[in-house]
């Protein structure tokens, strides 16, 4: 879950409207829809592999990065601003990656099978600046 937008059970853009209200901004259309919550520090990218637009009812989410003022914390309690020595006690097996740490990890079932991050956690001058997410919910 982000917040209130469960997209495991609806991951429509218009449950993600019903969870943070209308959002800032919706560039794209066709593929890929990037939709904004200012207010929030949420991007949630909406994608349709189907050949619906990505921008309309057919859009699915499929990535999220979670940044800025907000309180935003994981499950298991990692926080905006907190420093390495917190994502190594809380995350033990975490990896880090040219931008930050892989926080849970998942093997993509394509191709060469290489991990990839379920879960992030940029980081930058001392501190966690967001979180990302793969929810995949528009498929491959």
């Amino acid at each position: 879950a982000i917040g209130d937008f469960k997209p495991a059970v609806n991951p429509r853009l218009r449950a993600a409207v019903r969870a943070f209200g209308q959002p800032s901004s919706r560039r794209g259309g066709g593929e890929i829809c990037r939709v904004r919550w200012n207010r929030f520090g949420l991007v949630i990218i909406f994608q349709n592999f189907g050949g619906f637009d990505s921008c309309g009812p057919r859009g699915l989410a499929q990535k999220a990065v979670v940044s800025g003022e907000r309180p935003w914390r994981t499950a298991k309690g990692l926080r905006l601003g907190q420093d390495v020595g917190r994502i190594r006690s809380l995350y033990p097996n975490a990896r880090r990656t040219p931008r930050g740490f892989r926080l849970i990890s998942g093997i993509l079932p394509f191709g060469s099978p290489r991990p990839y991050a379920v879960m992030g956690a940029r980081f930058q001058a001392g501190g966690v600046t967001a979180f990302t997410l793969f929810i995949g919910a528009a498929g491959d």
